[in-house]
């Protein structure tokens, strides 16, 4: 964890500022869980925990960067933790939000964190993640900060979404210089982990 601290600074002032796309995907998003408890999984250094709090949800966040967490603006609702070992009760939550963690997780790490979320999640509740966009025959992709981001299709994220207990409703694909696939999943069941 400790390149997600050297680069903290660098990281936060590079994604700061949300395109247009991005400021709809949170907006449509916090419409459809108003009033609910959020937590933003992986939050880095609090951008959209903020974005929801002061939209009128109950937003927590967690991140394993202490690097990340000290550049937030408001730490009250932040806690450090890995998205793979969440540290909240069962079916606390009503919603979950999950910007562009779960690219730089493993498979063994992707599979637990998923684990987490449905655990963590109420039942039909709604789970908001965004991906890499990629294929099946490309898979992963060395970003130049040193990480390798897990590239995902529409195919290889209803396979997952399935096993641990979701239902996909809806995927977009935003191509920019990179592209994103984001998904909005619903929990349909309990897995065991």
């Amino acid at each position: 964890m400790a390149n997600w601290d050297s680069i903290a600074e660098k990281w936060a002032e590079q994604w700061n500022r949300l395109r247009p796309w991005q400021i709809e995907e949170r907006k449509s998003f916090a419409k459809r869980v108003e009033n609910s408890l959020v937590l933003d999984l992986g939050c880095g250094h609090g951008r959209d925990t903020q974005f929801f709090n002061e939209l009128g949800l109950t937003c927590f966040g967690i991140d394993f960067s202490k690097g990340m967490l000290g550049l937030s603006k408001d730490k009250g609702r932040l806690v450090r933790a890995s998205v793979e070992y969440v540290p909240f009760r069962n079916e606390c939550f009503d919603a979950l939000w999950c910007c562009s963690v779960m690219r730089y997780l493993g498979t063994d790490g992707i599979s637990r964190s998923m684990c987490e979320a449905n655990r963590v999640l109420k039942q039909g509740g709604l789970f908001w993640l965004s991906l890499e966009y990629g294929s099946e025959s490309r898979t992963e992709i060395k970003h130049d900060v040193g990480f390798t981001a897990q590239l995902f299709d529409e195919k290889r994220i209803y396979s997952i979404a399935s096993e641990k207990g979701f239902r996909v409703l809806e995927t977009k694909i935003f191509r920019e210089w990179r592209s994103f696939l984001t998904v909005l999943l619903e929990k349909i069941g309990h897995i065991r982990p």
